[in-house]
């Protein structure tokens, strides 16, 4: 500093401190605490770290334990790190003791009506299928044959850039086989990720440590038909309905199997659960758009049939002046309506079977001007039956002025 001088000069020097990552590659690498790692992408694609801690149990043998597992989808040279001042910060687990690191290596899955078998020797590791829609149809992704023990979760996406698993199916998991149900066009492509969350059990059962092999199974699920469906006890089956035209549509599920001592479950899209003979109605559909209706068998002790039924709801257009026959199912509401040709007043009136009023929507009398289409809502809420809808025209009297 300078004291004779009105302004101060400061002169100061820089400290750099070099800090360096070790570098991961991919596989297996060991990490320790306290140290920073870097892992630089070879190539653009989507990478799965998977954070291991290797124990030894009782007998001496070195086990392996995953503690989690981190996704990122990286481009060529990108970088993820234990320091976000290296790159994009990963969640290392603090017990890790190996950091396992994968791209997602893609296998085709089996046609419609085939399987392939997936062998699983570690637990929490992906393994990836593609599968593209041969037709337009319902498809469902099975795991059988799961060895005694094991437990396998199963997730599908519908890119291979997803970051998460789980944007058709979210992770259902079973020591039994497990089955999801996806609606694809033809064309459509998707991903399939498999992997063990439980190993098999060892000859004594006492540790699940056995690798086993499983069967993906895919199937095109049968359209509705006047075919019955069986559903085993214990059970669901899947039945798919591709909608013809735009319009609005009515699904009635019923079974003809007497003594079900539990009911069973019945859901079409994702709507929730509907009882045997509900009607179910949809009342946008769109042109090859697909329905899924899925049954499941409930009860533990017999097996059962169901029937599907699918219409395509029409409003009644109703005449003036006379008995207009209109079919109600019990409780549901049904739409019809008329053209007004001329203005004038008119009365609306619906007669059950027993000449008892029918509810209905709108004003029972009321005027209308010509041009117009008026539309009701009938509803039977005592039986299903057809009733009588009338509209009536009613006499205007002109006053003269004296």
């Amino acid at each position: 500093v300078d004291n004779n001088s009105n302004t101060s000069e400061y002169k100061y020097a820089e400290v750099h401190v070099n800090r360096k990552a070790s570098e991961l590659v991919l596989g297996d690498n060991a990490v320790a605490n306290g140290v920073d790692y870097i892992f630089i992408a070879p190539t653009a694609d989507h990478y799965t770290f998977t954070y291991v801690k290797t124990v030894t149990d009782k007998d001496g043998k070195a086990q392996d334990e995953v503690l989690s597992t981190e996704q990122f989808n990286l481009g060529k040279g990108d970088k993820v790190s234990t320091d976000s001042a290296f790159g994009t910060q990963m969640s290392i687990h603090d017990d890790a003791t190996k950091i396992v690191i994968t791209t997602r290596t893609t296998a085709e899955a089996p046609k419609a009506g085939a399987t392939t078998d997936v062998t699983f020797d570690k637990t929490g590791i992906w393994q990836y299928f593609k599968f593209t829609a041969e037709e337009d149809g319902l498809y469902t992704f099975d795991v059988e044959d799961i060895a005694e023990g094991a437990a396998v979760s199963i997730d599908i996406e519908e890119s291979l850039s997803d970051t998460n698993y789980d944007v058709i199916n979210n992770g259902a998991t079973s020591s039994q086989n497990i089955d999801t149900a996806v609606e694809l066009k033809k064309g459509k492509t998707i991903y399939l990720g498999i992997k063990a969350t439980q190993l098999a059990f060892n000859s004594d059962k006492t540790k699940n440590t056995e690798k086993f092999t499983c069967k993906l199974k895919v199937t095109k699920v049968d359209s509705v038909t006047d075919k019955p469906v069986t559903v085993e006890k214990g059970k669901t089956s899947y039945v798919s309905y591709q909608y013809p035209e735009n319009g609005k549509y009515r699904f009635t599920v019923t079974t003809s199997t007497e003594g079900l001592t539990v009911a069973p479950t019945i859901v079409i899209y994702d709507d929730s659960d509907y009882k045997v003979g509900e009607v179910c109605e949809f009342t946008d559909a769109k042109k090859n758009d697909i329905a899924c209706i899925r049954i499941t068998n409930n009860d533990a002790a017999k097996d059962a049939t169901f029937t599907v039924k699918v219409e395509k709801l029409v409003t009644d257009v109703l005449a003036v002046d006379k008995d207009n026959k209109v079919s109600l199912v019990q409780g549901v509401g049904k739409t019809v309506e008329f053209p007004v040709t001329k203005s004038g007043i008119y009365t609306i009136s619906a007669k059950d079977s027993n000449g008892g009023s029918v509810l209905f929507s709108g004003a029972e009398t009321a005027y209308y001007q010509a041009g117009s289409t008026i539309k009701f809502i009938l509803k039977d809420t005592f039986k299903t039956e057809e009733v009588t809808v009338k509209v009536t025209e009613q006499p205007v009297n002109t006053l003269k002025s004296e």
